[in-house]
This record gives C-alpha cells, structure tokens and sequence, in this order.
C-alpha cells in the first residue's frame, strides 16, 4: 500500500509511515493475526481481535507453540473480519431434465392429456428483452392436466418429473407442464393423439413458443386459445425471431471458453452475442478480462 500522505510505498502491517512518521490505519481498527503451522505448512486463518495488545498476546502465544511466520496487523477497510460479505454470483441454470417415454407411458399419457388436458398459450408476464435490449411479448406453449384420481396423476408427474398440487377449488389434483420441456413430451406422444387435441397439438410443435414486438398496441391477451385459434393466429403473424437476453445468469466458464474460440474465429462482439445467448455488454465484460474484446 501507499502512505496516503507522502505517497512512499509502505508495508499494511505498519502503524506508521517510516518515512513521514503518519499513521497509516485508524486507532479503531480490528487486529488479525496470522500464522504458519510448524508440520502441515498451513497458513491459519486470520483470527480478529478489537484491541492491538490482545492480538500481541496471541501472536506470542503462536511463537511459543512454535508457529512460524507469526504477525499481526490491522484489518483493512475496518470491518470486523468475522463479518465478511461473500459475493455468490448466479450461476448458468442447468438444463432441464427430459424424461425419455415408453410406448405404454407415452400412450396413456396422450389418453390422459385427450380426456382431461388443456392446451394453451400464456403470455410472458413481464415484456422480454432481446440482446440488443429492444421489447418483445413472448408465448409460452402450457398443458394443464386435472383430474380428481390422485394416484393417477401422481404416477404421471412422478414420470415426467413434475410436482401434482391439489386444487381445492375445483377438489382435483393437478400438473402442468410449459415451454420446451412440454413441446419435447408432446413430440413423443404426437404418434398416439387423435381428435380435437391433434391439430392443438400440431400448432404448438410447428410454432413452439414465439414473441411478438412491444408496439405501441395495448398490452397483448394473457392466455391465447388453442380450441378457437383465430385469434392466435393473428398473432402468429407478428412472430419474430430474437435471442432473448438470459437475465440473472453469469456465464460458466465453458461459455466463457466459447465466447474466446468465437472470438479468434473473427466473429463479432454482436455475432457471438447472438451464439451465446448472453447480452452484449456480458460478451464485451468477460472477453476485457480474456483480452479479446
């Protein structure tokens, strides 16, 4: 560290300035002391104490247990060094688990979604951001599944690896299933649905979830139908690709390590914006620290 007086370059340990004499830390200050055990080689943990003539008992303490590399100094910033603030950045969600069906599975799950399901689209309830921050409405694909045979619906949320609530307003028991892990189910079952539920069922595998822009139009329905798909279709006119932007979520260091190979390809800040799925402010912050930015 510095003297922030003289500017010499001094030791944290010191009270003082050696050259200019000025106090370098503040009287209220906590002390640590640390240490070096003799036979493991360790260092010890930095162990506080409010007053300097405490942490010199301890550390003549350590010196006579034959601790090496002894010393004792005053704890920056004055913080209790027992209250530290420890930062846990977000880390990448992990994928979610798609549960791979049986024919007899997938067969009578495609009964049960024909006899009791409700197939729909939601609308996001908040309006989503793409990576290059522009406003858009998106859609979600949602299966409603409810019945009042608590064992069967368990024995299905057990298979598709989901929680059943109980509704007491309507005295059933339900799951619910949304976005890509249902379109991936929906796909396994297709083969086996008949009836109203098959051309449901066929927009939602052909259009997935979709967005739509934030225009200056009032605010979009909350549930598109799939019984009556006029309306739905009218706003699958508006469908736009985007990338949406991952909020909340740090890259893990293998997205990181991709962001670099994209990098030295020669693709752009933008591009690999639009690869990774991360927003491009993220993109510029984490190739500075590779030095590729």
């Amino acid at each position: 560290m510095k003297c922030p007086h003289c500017g010499s370059q001094v030791d944290i340990e010191w009270e003082k300035c050696q050259v200019c004499g000025y106090p370098l830390h503040n009287p209220q200050l906590w002390w640590k002391v640390v240490a070096t055990h003799p036979i493991t080689g360790e260092r010890l943990t930095p162990r506080p104490f409010s007053r300097k003539e405490y942490a010199e008992i301890h550390a003549e303490r350590l010196r006579r247990l034959g601790y090496t590399d002894v010393k004792y100094f005053p704890a920056p910033w004055g913080r209790d060094p027992n209250h530290q603030v420890v930062v846990i950045r977000p880390r990448a969600r992990p994928p979610e688990v798609i549960p791979i069906l049986n024919p007899i599975d997938a067969a009578q799950l495609a009964q049960l979604i024909m006899d009791e399901g409700y197939l729909r689209y939601q609308r996001s309830p908040t309006v989503v951001h793409d990576i290059y921050g522009k406003e858009y409405w998106g859609y979600y694909p949602r299966l409603r599944i409810a019945k009042t045979d608590r064992e069967d619906i368990e024995h299905f949320a057990e298979i598709l690896s989901t929680t059943a609530h109980y509704i007491e307003r309507i005295a059933s028991w339900r799951i619910e299933l949304a976005g890509d892990k249902l379109i991936a189910i929906l796909k396994q079952i297709r083969p086996y649905i008949r009836g109203e539920k098959a051309p449901q069922i066929d927009i939602i595998l052909e259009h997935g979830k979709f967005y739509i822009p934030n225009t200056t139009i009032p605010t979009p329905p909350t549930v598109l139908s799939l019984v009556e798909p006029e309306k739905l279709m009218e706003y699958l006119k508006m469908k736009t690709p985007i990338t949406p932007h991952i909020k909340g979520v740090s890259p893990t260091p293998t997205d990181i390590q991709t962001m670099r190979k994209l990098r030295m390809q020669g693709l752009t800040l933008d591009e690999i914006a639009e690869l990774t799925g991360f927003s491009k402010p993220t993109v510029i912050k984490y190739l500075r620290e590779e030095g590729l930015s």
